[in-house]
C-alpha cells in the first residue's frame, strides 16, 4: 500500500511528479484535439478546460530529453509551470529533486 510503504516525503515527490505528468498528458491530449487547421487562437502551451499553462521548454516531454542531471531539470521545468501559473505557485516548491543521493539519475 502507498501509505504504509514509503514515507511522507517521498510520497510528496511521487504525487507531484503525477500531478506535472497528468498537467501535461492533458495539454498534449488537447494540443491533438485542436488541429492547427482549425486555429482555436489560444496559444499552444495554454490548457482550455483546466485554465493552465506549460511553457514549452518545461514539458514532460523535455524533461524526458535529458539524461543527466535530471533533478535538476526536473525542478526547473517545475519552477517554469509555477511561473506560468500564479494559481500554482508555491505547489512545487517543496520538491527536491536535486538530491542525487535520494534521487540519482
Amino acid at each position: 500500500m502507498l501509505r504504509d510503504a514509503i514515507d511522507a516525503d517521498c510520497r510528496q515527490h511521487v504525487l507531484g511528479l503525477l500531478l506535472f505528468k497528468r498537467m501535461c498528458d492533458v495539454l498534449e491530449e488537447e494540443k491533438a484535439l485542436r488541429a492547427p487547421a482549425h486555429g482555436s487562437g489560444e496559444p499552444a502551451g495554454f490548457s482550455l478546460a483546466l485554465g493552465f499553462q506549460i511553457p514549452k521548454d518545461c514539458s514532460w516531454s523535455e524533461v524526458l530529453r535529458h539524461s543527466g542531471n535530471i533533478g535538476t531539470r526536473l525542478r526547473w521545468a517545475l519552477q517554469g509551470v509555477e511561473d506560468g501559473n500564479p494559481a500554482l505557485n508555491g505547489i512545487f516548491s517543496g520538491l527536491d529533486f536535486d538530491n542525487r543521493e535520494r534521487f540519482p539519475d
